[in-house]
């Protein structure tokens, strides 16, 4: 994982990657320290990562309950996260989606937003994600294809075809009767998390995560103060360049994109 941010006091690019903290190593080589002596980078880093939590948390009630119009403004917010995190890719991504949500036909619009959740049970929360689903079916056959040598003659794929749907049935029921969410992991769904959240915040608050405590820093992470803050011109920047880009791709081509910057 790796990728690239620009210092928010000198505007030179420096990279990040696992392993690497680029930004230590920017601040000590052009700035003459690491850390700031008033800042706490680890509380910085706990916020981050409690706050991504509560996204998450939110983004898959939205998924279950096939809620497309808030997962979307969702994004919205995910998108200026991702943004000042660094993580362009993402941040890029979700800057599509919402492009394609301004620019394409109503009927197209409405498809993008509520064609995105799949109901096997008919339960009102009981939606999965469409592209998730055809991952794990798609595990699912690699590995009854391996029961034939991982061959991929027509008589392998014709029996693996007709056999999947008995095959997941004697799943369901072998799930339903031992009370396993996943067999391979063996994870109980009447299990409560409660014992093991109050151990991590007992845990937590015994590390002093959540104290401010000047000068703190963790050695290869590198959340910045400044991610909890928007920097409107970059940000601008970053959609009007990336806007024109999406305006120029081939599979746009007929959709009105004239009232866009």
């Amino acid at each position: 994982l790796c990728f690239s941010s620009r210092c928010n006091i000198c505007d030179k690019q420096y990279e990040n990657m696992y392993g690497k903290d680029g930004w230590s190593e920017h601040m000590i080589k052009h700035h003459g320290n690491s850390v700031g002596t008033d800042d706490d980078y680890v509380l910085y880093h706990t916020r981050a990562l409690m706050t991504l939590g509560l996204f998450r948390l939110y983004h898959n009630k939205l998924i279950s309950v096939g809620d497309g119009k808030r997962l979307m403004s969702l994004y919205r917010l995910m998108y200026v996260w991702c943004h000042n995190l660094g993580l362009k890719n993402y941040a890029l991504g979700l800057l599509e989606l919402q492009f394609q949500l301004a620019v394409l036909p109503e009927q197209m619009r409405v498809s993008l937003i509520q064609n995105r959740f799949v109901n096997f049970a008919g339960k009102v929360d009981s939606n999965h994600p469409v592209d998730l689903v055809v991952e794990h079916e798609n595990k699912f056959f690699k590995q009854n294809i391996k029961t034939y040598r991982g061959d991929f003659t027509q008589s392998a794929l014709d029996k693996v075809t007709k056999a999947s749907n008995v095959t997941k049935a004697m799943k369901k029921n072998l799930k339903q009767s031992t009370g396993l969410r996943q067999k391979d992991v063996g994870t109980h769904t009447s299990k409560d998390p409660r014992p093991d959240v109050l151990a991590l915040v007992n845990q937590f608050r015994g590390d002093s995560l959540f104290e401010d405590i000047p000068s703190r820093s963790y050695k290869n992470l590198f959340v910045h103060p400044n991610v909890f803050k928007i920097n409107r011109s970059e940000l601008l920047y970053f959609v009007t360049k990336n806007v024109k880009t999406f305006k120029t791709m081939h599979y746009y081509r007929y959709v009105n994109t004239v009232n866009l910057g």
